[in-house]
């Protein structure tokens, strides 16, 4: 029972590798990517067959007595002669091998390789103007691209990969130090202080794009949770109330509550605390009421007053 759970697992988590031998295969999506997979893999075979793909077959020729050049018929071609067709021929085969068949009915009338490439340029990403429509676009992509708030560095560098790889393929091409000079001014303001430093230190000494990316998910990596924690507690202190205290441990709203109880006390005995802090008697026979204009007592104990409110 092992065994079989054991087996299953691997068939889910491994899966089968490129081949060497067999070119990359495209059925029609992600042009752009085979496009790039299937140059290297006929330039790993024989550079003079991709030099056929881009430039053409060498078709055997002859000069005339007049100095006309005309191509040789197939009886007058020497050795040399037929492996220049044997080349255009081998580079036919290996792009008909690379190709589903929906793919293959739009170039089967064409009768040289670089005839078969043109023709998948044209079909997958457009005329000259559109392609070049596509790179404007992708120019602008670019030129807008920055961090997006809570994004990781992975996820930033992933969406940013892929603006430049479709670049690339389309032949429009960045400096490695423009590249890294452009991503670190699209950080976002919590990285605002890394990037500054690392701006300093590649004007020093230049860093690559993957040395780039490697600081700083190594900063990410050991500067992450020490924030989050810092966020957390900055939360914590403005969702719960502070109580402000007195230096005794005695809160502020104490405080008040018993000096207005001994406000109260004091008045009942005819006594009144004025600014300053020592006790001062007061005959109640001059005191005139604010409100009622009585003597004999203060607005505070007006019954007049008293009753208005109830």
């Amino acid at each position: 029972m092992a065994n079989n759970l054991g087996t299953t697992t691997v068939a889910y988590t491994l899966t089968e590798g490129q081949s060497n031998n067999r070119p990359p295969f495209f059925n029609g999506k992600n042009y752009s990517y085979w496009k790039e997979r299937i140059r290297i893999f006929i330039q790993s075979i024989d550079y003079n067959l991709w030099k056929i793909v881009v430039s053409g077959p060498k078709i055997p020729t002859k000069t005339s007595a007049n100095g006309v050049v005309t191509p040789k018929e197939e009886a007058e071609w020497n050795e040399d002669d037929k492996k220049k067709i044997e080349l255009n021929a081998k580079a036919i085969n290996l792009l008909h091998c690379a190709i589903s068949f929906e793919e293959y009915r739009k170039v089967s009338r064409c009768k040289t390789a670089k005839e078969i490439w043109e023709k998948l340029q044209v079909t997958h990403e457009g005329t000259k103007q559109v392609k070049e429509t596509r790179i404007d676009m992708l120019r602008k992509e670019y030129e807008m691209f920055s961090m997006k708030d809570g994004e990781s560095i992975d996820e930033a560098f992933e969406r940013f990969s892929i603006i430049i790889n479709n670049l690339d393929a389309m032949g429009t091409n960045y400096a490695e130090q423009t590249l890294v000079r452009k991503l670190l001014r699209s950080l976002t303001k919590e990285w605002e202080n890394t990037a500054t430093v690392l701006t300093e230190s590649n004007n020093i000494n230049p860093i690559t794009y993957d040395e780039l990316r490697g600081k700083l998910l190594a900063y990410e990596a050991t500067h992450t949770n020490t924030d989050s924690k810092k966020k957390g507690i900055a939360l914590k202190s403005q969702i719960e109330p502070k109580e402000s205290e007195s230096s005794d441990g005695i809160s502020d709203d104490e405080l008040l509550f018993f000096a207005r109880k001994f406000r109260r006390m004091m008045k009942s005995k005819g006594k009144y605390k004025g600014s300053s802090s020592k006790e001062q008697k007061i005959d109640l026979s001059k005191v005139t009421c604010y409100h009622c204009k009585e003597t004999g007592h203060f607005k505070s104990n007006c019954s007049k007053l008293k009753k208005e409110d109830k």
